[in-house]
């Protein structure tokens, strides 16, 4: 990214513009559903938690999710659920099940990756499954995928989607503390 385009975006991004979130402008031509989120907020929402600093030296950014995933026992799980705001934005979009399952397994893998001590939340880190899913839901309103099926069969489908990995959220956070827990307790014993 050149000088002037960093001037002319307010913000020191480093990275090479096939990997670097598009910015929203493309969205915001898109019909908002009502009660849809922002799309502008939902990219900057990936950028918070993927891309908010930059690490001098290394050209690479991290963002919150990284941070918040260094938390022993519930890290990970706190950042699966912010980054769930950007899929649950999705359905209100009507962004087709295909894609949404492909967000949530995003989701799943970058919270999978973070409990392995260490390295770990650096692969967490390098996943950035808010970016991949932010880049999905522009995609796909960029070339009109939305659905245009029954409101109720969607929304019972995307629900059902949305249900099963929060599910599986809860399950990861329980069993990540109960490992804690064998742990501290083993130390103390």
């Amino acid at each position: 990214m050149s000088n002037s385009e960093r001037a002319a975006t307010g913000r020191d991004v480093d990275l090479p513009a096939s990997r670097a979130p598009r910015e929203g402008a493309a969205l915001s031509g898109a019909v908002q559903p009502p009660g849809a989120p922002d799309p502008q907020a939902l990219g900057a929402l990936a950028w918070l938690l993927d891309d908010l600093v930059r690490i001098p030296g290394l050209n690479v950014r991290v963002g919150l999710d990284a941070a918040i995933g260094l938390i022993p026992g519930i890290g990970d799980s706190i950042g699966a659920a912010l980054s769930s705001v950007i899929l649950i934005g999705s359905v209100r979009y009507r962004v087709p099940l295909h894609v949404l399952v492909h967000m949530a397994w995003n989701i799943v893998v970058d919270a999978v990756l973070g409990l392995v001590p260490g390295v770990g939340d650096v692969a967490d880190a390098v996943h950035r499954a808010n970016r991949k899913n932010y880049r999905l839901l522009q995609d796909t309103i960029e070339s009109g995928r939305q659905v245009d099926t029954d409101t109720r069969g969607y929304l019972l489908r995307a629900g059902l989607l949305v249900a099963v990995l929060i599910a599986a959220l809860v399950a990861m956070l329980i069993l990540s503390l109960w490992v804690l827990l064998q742990v501290i307790q083993g130390i103390f014993t």
